[in-house]
This record gives C-alpha cells, sequence and structure tokens, in this order.
C-alpha cells in the first residue's frame, strides 16, 4: 500500500484559522502558568503555616511537660510529708515524758477540733494533686 503526502495546499484548515488556534493555545498556556504559579506560592504558604503551627505545639507540649513534672515532684513532696505524718502519728511513744512526736499528736489533736487533722488536710491536698496529675497525663 502506498500512502500519499498532501502537499501544503490540500490541508483542509486555512492559515488563518491556525494562527488563531495557537493563539488560543499560547493565551491557555499563559493561563494555566499563571495559576500553577499561583497554587504554588499558596501551597508554599500552607507549608509554613503548618510548620509554625508544629512549632508552636512542640512548644506547648515541652511546657506542659515541665508543668507535669513539677506536679509530679510537688505531689511526691506531699506523699513523703505525709508518710512522715503517719510515722510519727503511729510511732508515738507510751513515756511519761512528752516528746517531740507527742507534742505533735497533741497539736494534731487540737486542729481536728479546729476543723479536721493535718493528716487528713494533707491526704486531701495530695489526692488533689494525684487528679491534677492525672489529668495531664491524658493531655
Amino acid at each position: 500500500m502506498v500512502t500519499v503526502i498532501p502537499k501544503t495546499s490540500e490541508f483542509s484548515i486555512p492559515s488563518k484559522d491556525l494562527l488563531i488556534t495557537l493563539e488560543e493555545q499560547k493565551s491557555r498556556v499563559a493561563q494555566l502558568t499563571l495559576t500553577l504559579d499561583q497554587e504554588r506560592q499558596a501551597s508554599s504558604q500552607h507549608s509554613q503555616q503548618a510548620e509554625q503551627e508544629h512549632l508552636s505545639l512542640q512548644r506547648r507540649l515541652q511546657e506542659l511537660q515541665v508543668q507535669l513534672e513539677t506536679e509530679r515532684a510537688k505531689a511526691q513532696e506531699m506523699s513523703a510529708a505525709l508518710g512522715r505524718e503517719r510515722e510519727l502519728r503511729t510511732g508515738v511513744s507510751s513515756d511519761s515524758v512528752p516528746s517531740n512526736e507527742q507534742q505533735v499528736e497533741e497539736d494534731g489533736s487540737k486542729r481536728e477540733e479546729e476543723g479536721g487533722t493535718l493528716l487528713e488536710r494533707m491526704q486531701t491536698e495530695l489526692d488533689d494533686k494525684h487528679a491534677q496529675v492525672g489529668f495531664y497525663e491524658l493531655c
């Protein structure tokens, strides 16, 4: 089979129509290039915003971790003090001479009449600190 190549004058599209089509294509390319540049710029801005937000959240997390550790340390201090208070209350000697521990016991009895013992108040504070620490761990 033989293929016949048409001469330039045999094309069915006149040259004026080709120029219009070429101009439309150039216009479309320019429009698409502009749109692409705008999308790239918007993407870059979104990336920068996301990075800034990420850094901000990291700083906040570090602050909360420090706060959590501080609260844990306070809770441990209170727990130790509460343990010492319990030891003092259970370790009261039966000597006839009042010791410092017995003085603490007597002072505790006076406070109990005034609205609760030191032990109860410390236990309440410790429970509150544990609740706070538990809350921070959930965050």
